[in-house]
């Protein structure tokens, strides 16, 4: 393929912004729970926090090349063939999508609030389960469970 970024802009384009948004680019929708869920794991597991990093570098470098190959360079015969849209149609449903994605990369704060009452469920469930009930601890629900789960060291 390639050369598809001259014939049909939008959709290159939008596909450029979403593949940004699915590496993880600052400013887009899914940098914030990437952000989450990476400095989460970077505290209590660093090894595992280094172990997602590299894959998002090389998830984006499979993702850049893939746009690279498909978006730009020199046309191919197929792609001579191509007729882009002659409505308004695709920008009608793309240019909304792409709007979404940029807004809840820089307000995150309305997706997060959507899911306390889930998680708030969630954590209640956690809360009550029997290994937890007698716990006078500070620590949460998954803190007990892991302390309570590791293998001890006597013999």
């Amino acid at each position: 393929l390639g050369g598809i970024w001259k014939k049909s802009p939008l959709m290159a384009g939008v596909f450029l912004v979403a593949s940004l948004a699915f590496i993880g680019v600052p400013g887009l929708c899914l940098f914030p729970g990437m952000f989450l869920v990476v400095s989460g794991t970077l505290i209590s597991q660093p090894a595992w926090a280094a172990v997602s990093i590299a894959t998002f570098l090389i998830l984006a470098a499979g993702i850049l090349w893939l746009f690279q190959q498909i978006f730009t360079g020199q046309a191919s015969s197929r792609i001579d063939q191509f007729e882009p849209y002659s409505d308004t149609a695709p920008g009608r449903i793309l240019i909304p999508l792409t709007a979404m994605i940029i807004w809840f990369g820089f307000f995150p704060q309305y997706m997060i609030e959507s899911m306390k009452k889930p998680l708030a469920s969630i954590n209640q469930q956690i809360n009550s389960h029997r290994i937890f009930r007698n716990s006078q601890s500070d620590m949460t629900p998954l803190e007990l469970l892991f302390r309570r789960n590791r293998p001890s060291n006597k013999r």
